[in-house]
C-alpha cells in the first residue's frame, strides 16, 4: 500500500508540469501492469470500475430520455414552482427533488425495499405523473442481475392517486428480455416476473427506447 501512495505522490508532482490527461494515462498503465497484493484484491478494483461504469450509463440513460421528452415538447425544469405550474415537463431527482420533497409535493410513497432509494426522472403530462428509473445493460452477470431486480421492483410499486412507474431498460440485454427466445431459466424467470407485476399494476410500464417514445407520444 505504501508503494501505491508513493507512486501517486510522484504522479501529482509530474502533474504540475503536464496535463491531467497524461497523468491519467500513466496511472492506468501502472495499475494495468501491477499485480495488487492481498490487501487490495483485484476484484475490489474491478468492482469499483464496474460500479462507476454503471453510474455513467445510468446518467446517459437519463439524458437520453430527457432528450426524447424535449423533442415531444416537454420542458426540463430545476425547481418546484415551474414544475407544478407547467402541463408537460420533466425533472431529475436531485437535492431539490429529493424523496422527502417529492413525497410531500406529489403525495406519493415510493416505498421501495431499499430505504430512501431515489429514482431518476419525474415526468408530468397535465394531471398525470410518471416516476421513472432508467438503466442501460449489455451483458448479464451478478451486478446486472441486481439492476434488473431493481427495475422489476419498480413495477411492484403502486400509488393510490394513479401515479405511474416506468422501468426503462436500454441496451442489448433489453432486446434479450423482450424477445421470444428462451435464453435460459434466469431470463425466463425475469420475463415472468415482469409480466406478473405489469398485470398487477396496469398503470406501470416496462419500456425500451421505442416503447418510451411511443408512451410519450400517447401522453401528448
Amino acid at each position: 500500500m505504501t508503494t501505491i501512495f508513493t507512486y501517486v505522490k510522484v504522479v501529482l508532482k509530474i502533474g504540475q508540469m503536464e496535463k491531467f490527461k497524461n497523468n491519467k494515462k500513466i496511472t492506468k498503465r501502472y495499475f494495468a501492469k501491477r499485480t495488487l497484493n492481498e490487501m487490495t484484491p483485484e476484484e475490489w478494483v474491478q468492482a469499483i470500475l464496474d460500479t462507476n461504469s454503471s453510474r455513467k450509463k445510468g446518467k446517459c440513460g437519463e439524458n437520453k430520455l430527457v432528450h426524447i421528452l424535449k423533442k415531444q415538447g416537454f420542458k426540463e425544469f430545476f425547481n418546484w414552482d415551474d414544475f407544478l405550474k407547467t402541463d408537460y415537463c420533466v425533472v431529475k431527482f436531485s437535492k431539490k427533488f429529493n424523496l422527502k420533497n417529492v413525497r410531500e409535493n406529489l403525495g406519493v410513497k415510493i416505498k421501495t425495499k431499499k430505504q430512501n432509494k431515489t429514482l431518476d426522472l419525474i415526468i408530468k403530462a397535465k394531471d398525470k405523473i410518471l416516476l421513472c428509473e432508467a438503466k442501460h445493460l449489455n451483458t448479464s452477470g451478478g451486478g446486472q442481475d441486481k439492476q434488473i431486480s431493481e427495475l422489476i421492483e419498480i413495477l411492484r410499486l403502486t400509488e393510490k392517486n394513479g401515479v405511474s412507474y416506468i422501468s426503462f431498460l436500454d441496451g442489448k440485454y433489453s432486446n434479450i428480455l423482450l424477445s421470444d427466445n428462451g435464453y435460459g431459466d434466469k431470463i425466463i424467470t425475469q420475463r415472468k416476473e415482469i409480466n406478473k407485476f405489469l398485470n398487477n399494476s396496469p398503470n406501470n410500464y416496462w419500456v425500451n427506447t421505442a416503447g418510451f417514445e411511443s408512451l410519450i407520444f400517447d401522453l401528448k
